[in-house]
């Protein structure tokens, strides 16, 4: 992903780094069918976008059950990959 934007040297790696770990981070995954943070914290990363307009991303996740449908998905992951 990351190769995608740097220049042709490769040399501004780093400054591009921060978009894509965020880019990464808050897309929705095939294998578990949900972003990475929204995993981990439970809501979508909040960005500058959202705070400029107001957008609040204190929930993304309703389900009580969330935890746990994607702890029976992860052994079914496992698997698939080897």
């Amino acid at each position: 992903m990351l190769c995608m934007y740097v220049n042709d040297n490769h040399d501004n790696w780093d400054e591009r780094l921060q978009s894509v770990i965020f880019a990464y981070n808050n897309t929705r995954h095939s294998t578990t069918n949900v972003a990475p943070y929204v995993i981990v914290f439970g809501k979508l990363m909040t960005s500058s976008v959202d705070k400029l307009c107001g957008i609040d991303r204190t929930s993304v996740n309703q389900d009580e059950n969330f935890v746990e449908k994607i702890q029976d998905k992860m052994p079914l992951t496992s698997n698939k990959q080897m």
